[in-house]
C-alpha cells in the first residue's frame, strides 16, 4: 500500500513539471503567446498609474498625470512629457463653470427681453448668466424657465384679484359678485351680534380669549359709577421685539382688517398673506412692520392703538398697554 502511494506520487510530480516545460515551450515558440502577457503586465501597470492620478487630473500617454483647466479657463494645449498643460482664460461672455478639458469656452446665455426676461445675475468667467422674469411677467416651469408669459390683468369693472401674479404664477380673478348664499346665513347673525358684544364689552372678535375673573365681574355688575376714559397712549419706539408682541396678541383673522385701516392697499396685503400663509403669527408680523416702513415710527404706535379700539380690538389695545407701558419691567423707548 506505501509502494502504491509513493508512485501515484511521483506521477503527480512529473505531470507538474511537463506542464510547466510544456508552457514556457510554448511561450518561446509562439510569440502571440508572449506578447499576450506582455500587453496584460503593460495594462496592468497602466491602470495601476492612473488610479493615482486625482480627480483634477488626467493620464498622458499613460505615463504622466497632468493637470486639467481650472473653471474659468480652457485647455489650449495639451500636457507633453517635458511640458504641463496650457490652460488660457475665457474672453468676454464666455464661462466655463467647473474643472474641464475643453478646447474652447462656453458662450454666456442671452436673457430674451422679447420673452419677458431679464437678467437676474451678470455672466462670469466662472458662472453662466441667470436670468430671471421682468415685472408682470411669470414662468410657466420656474425650475428651468426658457420663457416668461404676461400675468393677466382682471377686468376692473367685472372681476376682483383673488391672487395677484409674481414670477411663478399668473394672477387669479374671479367674478365679482358670484356669493355663495349660504354665507348670509352665517353673516346675518353676526352683524346683528357684534354691535351688542362691542356694547357689552365682552368677547371681541379680534382679542385673544380674556381669563374669566369672578370678582372682577361682579364688581362691574353692582357698580352705577360711568365708564372710565381711554388712558393716554404714550408715543413709544416700535422694535421689532415689540412689532412680534403685538402681531401674537392680535387674532390672525383680524389681521387683514386692521392692515386696511392702517391704509395697506388690497393687493399689498394679499401678497403678504400668500408669501406667510403657513405662519399666521410671521403674517400678522410682516403686515405690521410693511406699514411701520411706510407711516414712520414717530406717532406710529398711537395710531395703532387707535386703530385695534375702532376695529373692535380694545381688550388687545388694553393688553398692549398694559404690558408695555404700565409694567415695569418692560424696557421701552418713549419717543418725543
Amino acid at each position: 500500500m506505501k509502494l502504491l502511494h509513493l508512485t501515484a506520487l511521483l506521477v503527480v510530480v512529473q505531470n507538474t513539471k511537463g506542464a510547466h516545460l510544456t508552457t514556457s515551450t510554448t511561450s518561446e515558440n509562439d510569440p502571440s503567446i508572449a506578447s499576450t502577457y506582455s500587453s496584460s503586465h503593460f495594462s496592468l501597470r497602466r491602470l495601476k498609474r492612473q488610479s493615482n492620478c486625482t480627480p483634477d487630473q488626467y493620464l498622458f500617454e499613460g505615463v504622466k498625470c497632468c493637470n486639467k483647466c481650472r473653471a474659468g479657463t480652457y485647455e489650449k494645449k495639451s500636457c507633453s512629457h517635458t511640458s504641463p498643460s496650457e490652460c488660457h482664460p475665457c474672453g468676454e461672455q464666455e464661462y466655463t463653470d467647473s474643472v474641464n478639458r475643453l478646447s474652447e469656452c462656453l458662450p454666456c446665455n442671452q436673457c430674451q427681453e422679447g420673452n419677458g426676461q431679464e437678467v437676474e445675475i451678470e455672466c462670469r468667467a466662472t458662472s453662466n448668466t441667470k436670468c430671471r422674469c421682468m415685472k408682470n411677467y411669470f414662468c410657466k416651469t420656474p425650475e428651468k424657465c426658457d420663457r416668461c408669459f404676461p400675468c393677466k390683468e382682471c377686468n376692473t369693472n367685472t372681476e376682483e384679484i383673488v391672487r395677484i401674479c409674481t414670477r411663478t404664477n399668473d394672477t387669479v380673478c374671479k367674478a365679482k359678485g358670484k356669493q355663495n348664499y349660504l354665507w348670509l346665513i352665517v353673516l346675518v347673525p353676526i352683524l346683528v351680534l357684534v354691535p351688542l358684544l362691542y356694547w357689552k364689552r365682552k368677547s371681541l372678535p379680534c382679542n385673544k380669549k380674556k381669563s374669566f375673573d369672578t370678582k372682577e365681574s361682579v364688581a362691574f355688575i353692582g357698580s352705577n359709577s360711568p365708564k372710565p376714559e381711554e388712558p393716554a397712549v404714550p408715543d413709544i419706539d416700535l422694535t421689532e421685539d415689540i412689532l412680534q408682541f403685538i402681531a401674537g396678541e392680535i387674532e390672525p383673522r383680524a389681521y387683514h382688517q386692521l392692515g386696511i385701516h392702517l391704509g395697506l392697499g388690497e393687493p399689498k396685503l394679499q401678497q403678504l398673506e400668500a408669501d406667510y400663509r403657513d405662519d399666521t403669527k410671521r403674517q400678522g408680523y410682516s403686515i405690521l412692520y410693511s406699514w411701520l416702513q411706510s407711516h414712520g415710527k414717530k406717532g406710529a404706535f398711537p395710531k395703532l392703538i387707535e386703530a385695534l379700539r375702532r376695529e373692535s380690538c380694545a381688550y388687545a389695545a388694553d393688553k398692549i398697554m398694559d404690558v408695555l407701558i404700565n409694567r415695569k419691567e418692560n424696557d421701552v423707548t418713549v419717543l418725543e
